[in-house]
């Protein structure tokens, strides 16, 4: 038996001891005799070598008890009886109460498609390489795709573009018909998303459209940004994007899928907590008319996973900071 995610065992009052450090996420066991304290406490110190694992053995609570007490962790989700992992990322999802190998195995087979250049670009396809995908692609790379190792499927598009969505990359991504995370930088700020998916309403055409609403020069300035050089940006915000936008692709890819749908994150040196904003589906994009003809046919569009027309003209709006 051993603890998931490596988690030590930790003493509070007389008789109560805590599983794992994380605050609001570590199960406390009271009513403890010391003998049985200290059993607990060993399991947690047989993660960092064979010492706590004889010491359990040597325990002078009995058979019974022990049993009782390791069924109480079991149903707190913390008990294992597996070989451990050794990789820290598989220690920190399986803490999560992911089944982390599984989800090693899930990203293993999945390819993402990167559509940039420039460092953000470069940073955030090292990390994706790093996070155990099984391929990373550029769209520039005519043929990768048919390419893929074995039992890998291309899973996510994702453009980083300078000052603006680029129309190529708008136009490349639906022609994958793969969902499309966005990131545009900026030479003080860097956004990442909304997540855009061919299943839901959402478009980059949307995105355009609200920001033409909150500024009606913004048609004529974003064919400017497209002969625009790259924008100058700042080291330390390179890295913050990059792990940002990383983090958004694997939350998008199974994680938290739901978390960049309708939403962004600004990144600055005036936002370093970074800005959130809400996004809705412009009422005047013709992916709202497409919608608004299935409804025509009978499609329900509750379970056909779409989102409907708001009722009143919507634009995106700051909604907020991410929490700790």
């Amino acid at each position: 038996m051993r603890l998931r995610g490596g988690a030590s065992v930790l003493r509070r009052a007389d008789g109560e001891v805590q599983v794992g450090a994380e605050p609001g996420r570590a199960p406390v066991l009271s009513g403890l005799s010391e003998e049985e304290s200290a059993l607990l406490v060993q399991l947690g110190e047989q993660a960092h070598g064979p010492r706590g694992l004889r010491r359990a053995r040597r325990s002078r609570v009995g058979p019974a008890r022990t049993r009782e007490l390791y069924a109480e962790l079991s149903r707190h989700g913390v008990l294992a009886d597996d070989v451990a992992p050794t990789e820290p990322d598989l220690l920190h999802w399986e803490a999560h109460g992911v089944d982390a190998r599984e989800r090693a195995q899930r990203l293993s087979r999945c390819a993402v498609l990167v559509r940039g250049q420039g460092p953000v670009a470069s940073r955030l396809t090292a990390l994706l390489a790093a996070a155990g995908l099984g391929a990373v692609r550029s769209f520039g790379q005519a043929g990768d795709v048919g390419g893929l190792p074995a039992g890998v499927e291309p899973a996510l598009a994702v453009s980083v573009d300078d000052y603006t969505i680029h129309p190529l990359s708008a136009r490349a991504v639906a022609q994958s018909g793969l969902g499309h995370l966005p990131v545009v930088v900026r030479p003080l700020s860097v956004r990442v998303g909304p997540v855009l998916e061919a299943d839901r309403l959402l478009c980059a055409t949307c995105l355009a459209l609200h920001e033409t609403d909150a500024d009606p020069a913004w048609p004529l300035l974003a064919l400017q940004y497209l002969l625009l050089p790259a924008a100058p940006v700042e080291g330390l915000l390179v890295e913050q994007a990059a792990v940002l936008a990383a983090r958004a692709v694997l939350d998008c890819l199974g994680d938290a899928p739901w978390r960049w749908r309708q939403t962004s994150v600004e990144l600055g040196v005036d936002e370093p907590l970074g800005l959130v904003r809400r996004w809705e589906p412009h009422p005047q994009c013709l992916c709202g008319q497409v919608l608004a003809g299935e409804e025509d046919d009978g499609t329900d569009v509750r379970t056909s996973g779409r989102l409907r027309p708001p009722s009143r003209p919507p634009r995106g709006r700051p909604h907020g900071r991410p929490r700790a």
